[in-house]
């Protein structure tokens, strides 16, 4: 099932049980191909069971971190989450260019990066979703080894 969010700032959404919510910002800027992409990337999040694998997943990555002092095992674990988060949207990013196409999907990440640039620069550094450069390039090739991106991401 799908929704619309009345809200001018671009999104998508879907929830665990598979509805997908699109914002009238999405609605009224992207092309009907563009909001489809975005649709299938939502929907992927819930085919590969992102929400019933993300604590597990985490949990692996957590553990296979060698232990470290407090400080510096409260920075993997946060690296841990932001890391998890960003695989799941590197997965979805190509799951959706496998069904829809690769060139949909790079035409439509770069109407939505565009777009946020426009109405809602603040979304370009949510650490919930990595960079849409960073996206780009990945949705052809898919997703990193989950630990060494955990490691990228500390720098």
């Amino acid at each position: 099932r799908f929704a619309a969010l009345d809200t001018s700032r671009p999104l998508a959404s879907s929830c665990p049980n598979g509805m997908v919510f699109f914002s009238r910002g999405l609605l009224e800027h992207l092309s009907f191909d563009q909001v489809c992409y975005f649709g299938a990337h939502e929907i992927a999040h819930t085919e590969l069971r992102h929400y019933a694998t993300r604590m597990r997943r985490r949990s692996d990555l957590q553990q296979s971190v060698p232990m470290a002092g407090a400080a510096l095992r409260m920075r993997l674990d946060q690296a841990a989450v932001v890391a998890v988060r960003h695989q799941e949207e590197f997965e979805a990013d190509h799951q959706a260019a496998l069904w829809l196409g690769l060139e949909l999907a790079r035409g439509a990440l770069g109407a939505l990066a565009e777009l946020c640039r426009k109405l809602s620069p603040e979304t370009l550094t949510m650490p919930s979703h990595p960079s849409f450069p960073e996206r780009l390039s990945r949705v052809q090739t898919g997703p990193p080894d989950l630990l060494a991106y955990c490691y990228t991401l500390l720098g």
